[in-house]
This record gives structure tokens, sequence and C-alpha cells, in this order.
């Protein structure tokens, strides 16, 4: 008998300040990855698109995701 598979994915991100020349974490938000289709990539997707919508102003954002990077510079 076969066993299902199941992957489930979660995401984050974490907004930095600088107090005094030192960098501070300010924030952190996380959460599952909503829906049946779990990947990396929806994942990093998801914490970009939070990340958008929860802060304000000018934004420095960091990833390793080459999709997120590739996908936001051919906008």
């Amino acid at each position: 008998m076969e066993q299902t598979r199941y992957r489930r994915c979660g995401w984050s991100w974490v907004l930095m300040q600088s107090v005094n020349g030192n960098w501070q974490e300010a924030a952190t938000v996380h959460g599952p990855l909503p829906g049946a289709r779990q990947s990396n990539n929806r994942a990093e997707i998801t914490a970009f698109l939070d990340c958008l919508q929860s802060t304000v102003g000018d934004l420095v954002f960091y990833t390793d995701s080459e999709i997120l990077c590739k996908g936001w510079h051919s906008r």
C-alpha cells in the first residue's frame, strides 16, 4: 500500500531597524502557507506580499529566491 506524502510550508519575514548604528529586530511575522498547493516558491512570494501589505514607506527587501527576484524585476 502506498502512503500519500503531504508537504506543508510556512513563510516569514523580519523587519530590521538601525538603532545607533546597530541592527535590531523590530518585528517578525510568520504563518502557514494557505491552500493545498504547497511549495517553497509560493511561501517566498507569500512572505514578500505580506511584507508589502504590512509596511509603509521605503523598503529594502532581501531574499535568496531567484524566482521572486526575477518576477519582481520583470514587472
